[in-house]
């Protein structure tokens, strides 16, 4: 997160202020702002950082097709980060790069959610 942020700014936005010139994020970090910005509501998840249409599918057939579910998983286990990283492993197959993603996300937003 970039040192000006503050709640005052979504994410999207105090990039913008902190740095003008690189405004445009690439995309994991692009979905990762998305998500922590806004409520957990109704979201599906493929909007998980580090879930893409592959993991999706394989989490949804196992009974997680709702972000909520993996976040109820990750608070069970304690947001313990390799529990969680060994989990979304065995559950669906994710590389570690998808593991570090979905975790910092769901810690994110658990921080400034719960």
């Amino acid at each position: 997160m970039c040192p000006g942020w503050t709640r005052r700014y979504l994410p999207t936005q105090c990039l913008e202020i902190c740095n003008p010139t690189k405004a445009v994020m690439p995309l994991p970090f692009k979905k990762h702002v998305i998500f922590v910005s806004e409520p957990m509501g109704e979201k599906r998840v493929k909007e998980l950082p580090g879930i893409g249409e592959a993991l999706g599918r394989r989490l949804t057939e196992k009974g997680f097709g709702m972000a909520v579910t993996v976040l109820s998983q990750f608070l069970v286990l304690g947001k313990d980060e390799q529990k969680f990283r060994s989990w979304l492993k065995d559950i669906c197959g994710a590389n570690l790069k998808q593991q570090k993603e979905c975790y910092e996300c769901l810690k994110e937003w658990s921080l400034n959610y719960l």
